[in-house]
């Protein structure tokens, strides 16, 4: 065999080979719902996907724009560590930032402060209220310590809390959360109207009897209570098939046989008609709206949470469920020792300190939050769309630890058990549905389980977590079962109440209580479920699959998210990748405590101690020494692996005396790790190790000291580094993101990150620290050149499973290069992949050259680059999918250069195929028709410079455009063709261009008709026009109409970039302006009319926008001028904005015949006294629109295009029928053959038309309709004057032909 064969057979294997192992056990289950989402069926699974904080798409915030309140300063004076309540304080502090309208930050430096004490132990000091609760209702306020760790913050709630709206000697569950984020908002929501069609678990979209009270990015409650018995009880039968009522024990005194059955959804409104309301979140439950089905409101506080400190209680006993505790923590009898379950001091254990409830807030937060000694940790209560992420319990476990009740889309993520188990684990509870439960940890020990506490919870996904499955889960019987249909367990770990032929419904010759609805099972283990029971028949489960075998799928949510955003979000990957293997504290120099000396010469230093010497100085967890960058992140609590406190010192090596340098060699040695996986800290998949770590320079002015990272594989640990350099290699490290310190910082401590993903083959890996002082000969020493001293800690070595991307948060500003702008807060060197996520407040800019290996800028970011970028960026652009043929296009461009479509290029990024035809296609202005050319099999092409395309692809996905940055001016050649003058363009550049900035740029407009540009909207199905006076923003790669009027090029000039932002309190004074709609049942168009104090009544460039010709539109509404009115359509009309009732607006209408057509109109900022009417001159009707729920309806009996019929009326009166009849008529010139006549009424009409002099040159009668068409002898070009006598009068025009 030849070597050229043997090579090509060996790499056939090893590709077969990583196929095998790459995709080795998926998931039919998934891809169930992946074909569901193609051909918008309902899929087995649900949709997860929206849950949390903004669902899901942008990370928690880390930086904050609010007022900081700092409870330790005046007026609040809160003094940590000195054993007296700080609670008035805190309090007090919320009541201010409350009244700010922008919120607050409720600042705690670190130290222990007191959050709930009724019986003080200072003298002197006033006990707290027990009843008093810390609430905050309003938005925009977070709580912030300064971490949850060693040096961090600790709220320590020393008593329990009380009520007096129940007796909770009796039920032991309702002492109230101390910390309550609520706006007082009770669970009875006000219904705004009724449900009047079916709908399907996962549709988006429902019926209703008006959406009237309903506003786009309104919250509302989807709400169902039924408990009728007329029907047999139908309605529970149904909810808990396959199993009988009397599977349940005592079921007629069942709550939802007593009360019905409830189901509460929150939902936002981001789309409507007059009977539908389309939500952003699928529904979870199927809707029958026969059963009295609701949509009521929803008012909600948002952005709110509480972040970074550790949370204390004062349950300083061994917790017994439901039962007063019988012995302290050293294992004593406790004053209630005999007392027997559910007795009067049972309240202790089970909710005497709960920490922090959430009640009406969306988008709310817990993050980086330690509790422990606490009966109850955190509570999302008629909630939605919030997050609990990285928090941990520790030390005496109690009742409950993070659940949700009767809440909506909440996500509980990498929440960890670290006690011996909390009796409840996370969970749900109450009517809670859609919530996500993702990588959190309990014990397998069978002392803990996750909570599903009955009272109705429905569609849950417990996903990657840890724990137990089946036990501890709580309900009582009357609120039974613990959960109905879609319980979804997604490769699930863990044990229950035993290890085989396990019950998800147990009968109640067994026991009372734990029933669940079959659950959806994917890659369960540790325990196996029955399959069949001859005397239970009911299946077990709805599903199974891969029992014993996790799925390839690990997290169903994360591949949920990344099917529907295109990727995932970068807080994912960070959160679920990243494990620290290594991290010591330098406690002592011999190697037990991270590192060793290695000192080749003291350069004979005359304080030789100085070098390599530990100290105390570490970087405050505050922030204060580091430009508030270094977090509790950045230090563990406790050593790892070893698990003992973290007893964190810096290594400082000093090259100078104050007086003298010296010429200092020396190696802070750290200790050799094994890289492979064979180091049980490092999973098979972690293929990429890092180091990181924080510096200091101090007086090191000048920096003449030399720093470096090195690494060896050869270095003997036993056998300390020699003055001879064979001893061990060193290898000199480059720095994959930050930097090692020097002077410019001013002393602060500054992050730090290296590269050691090329050493994951080897079990002996070093690194060090070196020093090269310089010597007083060559260097002396002056106070602006000195050695200096250096300082490393918290080092930390990663293991992850994908490589580290720099990834801009933009918390302080939109400076490129500043270390506070980043996730990893440390900037990127040369060479780094780059990741600029969409959200945020702020988008980079650089004026500097860039090289970058990779970056990617998501869809909905930004970046500007003010200089040359070298290197490949790829832009990602979200393309939502619909099936309808027009919904789904979008209007693109690539605003990189280089990027192929081909037939890999359709696939990689699902562009839809129909035949030959792929989605994507250019604009030809050479027809007059079939404009659209589209990409064929097998054909290929590059995306052009500002060249627009339209693109649909056949699921939702993030296309990526792929090449080199345009730095410069851009020039895009327009042309009139033959067929029509539009020409499809784009936006080239990564950053967002401002439409009047572009449009009124001299060199574009002498080649434009109007300062307009029209972009397609997919929900309505049609171009909308944006004029220059509105500034639209055009985001990067997108593409737009304009109309061209001369030949040319079209400049993109480099310093129109800008960024999008939020900030919509900027604007001037609003100006008046009338939407008058139209819808047909499906599709719905506008009409907008501005009232603006630089309009005329004429043609206006850059304030009135034509609706788009450039295709057919067998649809639409417009307006035409009021003066010099050439037969034009507007979409966009601006008018004088003042004598409003002197002006009558033409509207014209197109439609085909037998449609029954809806007019309404929204209005903004019109003057009090003015009243807006619709004239439908055919049927001699007046409408008034301005009123609340008008309308006009009418049904077409023909085609119909063109004005004379409708007519908008703004006055202060009532309209009478005749008072307009003249005044709405319109005399306009067609071409130099014909004119028309809009406006007339039916009856008798003359027209005749005379020259200057007086003459006649034509007369003719005519049977008016709304318009007619007037055909003109041979005339000359010149002035002429029309007289037109109807039956209500007579009127006069002047005409030019031109």
């Amino acid at each position: 065999m030849n070597l050229k064969y043997l090579k090509s057979f060996c790499l056939f294997i090893l590709i077969l080979v990583v196929a095998k192992t790459t995709a080795q056990n998926s998931s039919d289950l998934y891809q169930n719902w992946v074909t569901s989402q193609k051909n918008n069926t309902t899929p087995t699974l649900p949709t997860f996907s929206f849950a949390g904080y903004k669902n899901g798409e942008v990370s928690l915030p880390s930086s904050f724009t609010q007022q900081v309140y700092d409870v330790t300063q005046s007026p609040y004076n809160a003094v940590p560590n000195d054993n007296i309540s700080d609670k008035t304080a805190i309090m007090d502090a919320i009541a201010d930032a409350e009244e700010n309208p922008n919120g607050g930050v409720i600042f705690f430096p670190p130290g222990r402060f007191i959050v709930h004490d009724t019986d003080p132990v200072v003298s002197g000091i006033a006990a707290d209220n027990a009843f008093e609760l810390i609430q905050i209702s309003k938005s925009n306020i977070v709580i912030k310590g300064s971490g949850s760790g060693v040096g961090g913050t600790e709220l320590y709630q020393k008593s329990y809390t009380d009520t007096a709206a129940a007796d909770k000697t009796i039920n032991d569950y309702v002492c109230p959360y101390l910390f309550q984020f609520w706006n007082n908002e009770d669970s009875a929501n006000t219904e705004i109207t009724t449900v009047t069609a079916d709908a399907e678990r996962d549709d988006y979209t429902v019926q209703v009897a008006s959406t009237s009270e309903i506003n786009i990015g309104q919250w509302v409650e989807l709400y169902v209570k039924n408990n009728e018995k007329s029907n047999d009880n139908a309605f529970v039968k149904s909810e808990i098939f396959p199993y009988p009522l009397d599977s349940l024990y005592d079921f007629n005194t069942l709550k939802m046989m007593t009360n019905g059955v409830e189901v509460r959804e929150i939902h936002k409104v981001i789309g409507k008609t007059s009977n539908t309301i389309t939500f952003k979140e699928p529904l979870h439950k199927e809707i029958e709206s026969d059963y009295g089905w609701k949509i009521n409101n929803f008012n909600a506080i948002e952005e709110v949470g509480i972040q970074d400190l550790k949370y204390t209680g004062g349950f300083d006993y061994i917790h017994l469920h439901h039962q007063a505790p019988q012995k302290d923590l050293d294992g004593n009898n406790t004053v209630f020792f005999g007392e027997a379950k559910s007795g009067p001091n049972a309240f202790l254990g089970s909710s005497g300190w709960s920490g922090i409830q959430f009640n009406h807030v969306v988008n709310g937060w817990v993050k980086n939050v330690e509790f422990t000694r606490i009966s109850q940790a955190v509570q999302f209560k008629f909630s939605a769309y919030s997050t609990a992420l990285d928090n941990k319990y520790t030390g005496n476990p109690g009742h409950n630890f993070i659940t949700t009740n009767s809440a909506t889309g909440c996500f509980i993520g990498k929440n960890i058990d670290e006690t011996s188990g909390v009796w409840h684990g996370c969970g749900v509870n109450g009517l809670s549905i859609g919530n996500v439960l993702w990588r959190n940890d309990a014990p397998q020990t069978g002392t803990t389980g996750v909570e599903m506490h009955a009272s109705q919870p429905r569609s849950t996904l417990f996903d990657f977590c840890k724990g137990g499955m089946f036990i501890n889960s709580g309900g009582s019987k009357k609120a039974l079962p613990n959960h109905l249909r879609h319980l979804v367990i997604w490769n699930f770990e863990g044990v229950s109440y035993k290890a085989t032929d396990v019950k998800s419904w147990r009968y109640n010759n067994k026991t009372h209580y734990h029933k669940f609805l079959p659950p959806i099972i994917s890659g369960l283990k540790g325990f196996t479920m029955k399959v069949v029971d001859e005397s239970e028949p009911k299946k077990q489960y709805q599903e199974n699959e891969s029992e014993g075998t996790h799925v390839d799928e690990e997290s169903l949510y994360e591949e949920q998210l990344k099917y529907r955003l295109g990727a995932l979000p970068n807080w994912v990957e960070n959160v679920a990748r990243r494990k620290i293997i290594f991290s010591e504290d330098f406690r002592y120099e011999d190697g037990t405590r991270g590192f060793t000396k290695g000192l080749i010469s003291d350069g004979s230093h005359t304080v030789p101690a100085n070098i390599l010497k530990r100290v105390g100085d570490v970087p405050d967890t505050d922030g204060s020494d580091s430009n508030n960058i270094f977090e509790s992140i950045d230090r563990v609590e406790n050593r790892i692996p070893n698990g003992n406190q973290n007893e964190q010192r810096t290594i400082s090596i000093r090259g100078d005396d104050g007086s003298s340098n010296f010429a200092v060699n020396a190696y802070a040695i750290f200790t050799t790790l094994d890289l492979t996986d064979a180091n049980p800290l490092i999973s098979e998949d972690a293929d990429y190790i890092y180091a990181n770590f924080w510096t200091q320079r101090r007086y090191g002015d000048g920096d003449i000291a030399t720093i470096t990272l090195e690494i060896s594989t050869d270095f003997d640990a036993t056998n300390p580094l020699k003055d001879e350099p064979n001893e061990a290699t060193w290898t000199t490290l480059s720095l994959h993101s930050g930097k090692l310190s020097d002077s410019s910082d001013n002393r602060n401590w500054v992050k730090g990150i290296v590269d050691l993903s090329t050493y994951t083959n080897s079990t002996t890996v070093t690194l060090a620290l070196r020093y090269q002082g310089a010597n007083n000969v060559d260097q002396p020493y002056t106070s602006i050149n000195r050695n200096g001293t250096f300082y490393i800690s918290d080092l930390q070595f990663i293991a992850q499973t994908t490589p580290i991307k720099n990834v801009w948060d933009g918390s302080d500003s939109t400076s490129f290069f500043e270390s506070k702008n980043w996730e990893e807060k440390i900037a990127p060197k040369e060479n780094n992949n780059i990741v600029i996520p969409s959200g945020l407040l702020n988008y980079p800019t650089t004026a500097s050259a860039l090289n970058v290996n990779n970056l990617t800028i998501e869809s909905g970011a930004s970046f500007i680059a003010q200089s040359t970028v070298t290197g490949n960026v790829t832009y990602k652009r979200n393309i939502a999918f619909a099936s309808d043929k027009l919904e789904g296009w979008h209007l693109v461009g690539s605003p990189v250069n280089g990027q192929v479509y081909n037939d890999d290029y359709v696939t990689d990024n699902s562009i839809e195929i129909s035949g030959n035809n792929r989605a994507i296609s250019t604009y030809n202005n050479n027809v007059s028709s079939n404009n659209w050319v589209y990409l064929q099999s097998e054909g290929t092409g590059t995306f052009g410079k500002a060249t627009g395309y339209s693109i649909k692809t056949s699921e939702n996905k993030n296309i990526s455009f792929s090449g080199t940055m345009n730095t410069d001016d851009v020039t895009k050649g327009i042309t009139i063709g033959s067929g029509t003058s539009y020409n499809l363009i784009s936006n080239p550049f990564t950053a967002y261009i401002n439409s009047g900035t572009f449009l009124n740029l001299a060199s574009n407009s002498s080649k434009l008709t109007s300062k307009t540009i029209w972009i397609w909207n997919p929900a309505a199905k049609n171009y909308d026009a944006k004029i220059a006076s509105e500034s639209f923003k055009i985001a990067p790669g997108q593409a737009f109409f304009v109309n061209c009027s001369t030949a040319g090029d079209v400049t993109f000039e480099e310093g129109i970039q800008n960024h999008q932002t939020t900030d919509t309190f900027l604007k001037t004074a609003p100006n008046p302006e009338i939407t008058l709609n139209i819808t047909d049942g499906n599709l719905v168009r506008y009409a907008k009319i501005y009232y603006n104090d630089n309009a005329t009544k004429g043609f206006d460039n850059g304030f009135d926008g034509t609706s788009f010709s450039g295709t057919t539109n067998k649809f639409d509404v417009f307006t035409q001028l009021l003066a010099k009115n050439e037969g034009r359509n507007y979409q966009i009309q601006s008018l004088p904005n003042s004598n409003f009732e002197s002006m009558v607006i033409p509207v014209g209408l197109t439609s085909e015949a037998g449609k029954e057509i809806v007019f309404s109109m929204d209005a903004l900022n019109l003057p009090n006294n003015i009243n807006v009417f619709l004239e439908d001159r055919e049927n001699n009707v007046f409408t008034r629109l301005d009123e609340n729920e008008s309308s006009y309806k009418i049904t077409t009996t023909k085609n119909v295009n063109g004005i004379g019929r409708f007519y908008l009326h703004t006055k202060s009166s009532v309209l009478s029928d005749i008072n307009f009849r003249l005044e709405n008529i319109i005399i306009y010139q067609v071409d130099n053959s014909l004119i028309r006549i809009s406006g007339l009424n039916e009856g008798l009409a003359n027209i005749k038309i005379f020259n200057l002099l007086g003459k006649q040159l034509l007369n003719n009668s005519f049977k008016s309709e709304s318009t007619k068409d007037i055909y003109l002898p041979n005339l000359s070009k010149g002035i002429y004057i029309a007289h037109l006598t109807t039956e209500f009068g007579k009127f006069n025009k002047k005409i030019i032909l031109e």
